[in-house]
């Protein structure tokens, strides 16, 4: 698997992949149009070192992700809408700006289980090779409508852990064990389209981009041994 940058001709499969990741959570009205796809591409990638991603393996497209350098501070950060001017980038992204935010993320359905950990790891690196500080991301938060069906209110849930302090939200679980750090705030009504979460969201802030680092080579090591297990799983039940 390898990551490199995004151009124009990859938009068929990244819109695929869009479709996968988002359409059952957010609907048609919630996912990026093709045409707002491609200005992503046009911003972002035409400056170096560029900030649109994809993961590829065997020559196939099984993950993108969107970045953006951004002026906004940490309590600007209030929503999705305003940390990507409603996802068109055209007021948000600054290349002098000293944050990366993550401004969408995509994954395959059959993609290797390393791509999402490849992607993440690919930001952290432009982040770091750019000379900026932080890298800031809105949740999703997909158990929440859930949870809160049985009570638990939203106040309450985005920063709910288990005996072993992880994040009890699987998403942020995840980001969790990708970065070595949780949540610091929750953003209500800061995702307006996603059902799963509410409509709402949670702010997520790594700092300490080397340790974060370390976090995502276990990660990346970890998934590497798991899909190379399954293929050879796969090989021996070949006919």
């Amino acid at each position: 698997m390898q990551t490199r940058l995004a151009v124009e001709t990859d938009l068929p499969a990244i819109m695929k992949i869009e479709k996968e990741s988002f359409g059952k959570h957010v609907g048609a009205e919630g996912m990026a149009l093709e045409d707002i796809m491609r200005q992503r591409i046009q911003i972002c990638n035409s400056v170096s070192p560029g900030w649109f991603w994809v993961a590829e393996t065997d020559e196939s497209l099984c993950g993108y992700i969107v970045l953006q350098p951004t002026e906004l501070s940490i309590s600007q950060c209030v929503s999705w809408d305003v940390a990507t001017d409603h996802g068109t980038l055209r007021s948000t992204f600054s290349v002098g700006g000293e944050t990366v935010f993550g401004v969408s993320m995509g994954v395959a359905t059959r993609a290797p289980s390393g791509a999402f950990y490849s992607l993440l790891q690919r930001t952290i690196l432009q982040t770091l090779r750019t000379g900026k500080t932080r890298l800031m991301l809105c949740s999703r938060l997909p158990n929440l409508k859930r949870e809160a069906e049985r009570g638990v209110p939203p106040e309450i849930y985005w920063k709910l852990t288990d005996p072993d302090g992880l994040p009890c939200d699987r998403l942020l679980r995840k980001f969790y064990s990708a970065f070595g750090v949780g949540p610091i705030a929750f953003l209500r009504d800061g995702w307006p389209v996603d059902v799963d979460s509410g409509g709402h969201a949670a702010l997520v802030v790594v700092e300490d981009l080397f340790l974060s680092l370390e976090h995502l080579a276990q990660r990346l090591y970890a998934s590497g041994k798991k899909d190379a297990e399954r293929s050879l799983k796969e090989s021996t039940h070949e006919p």
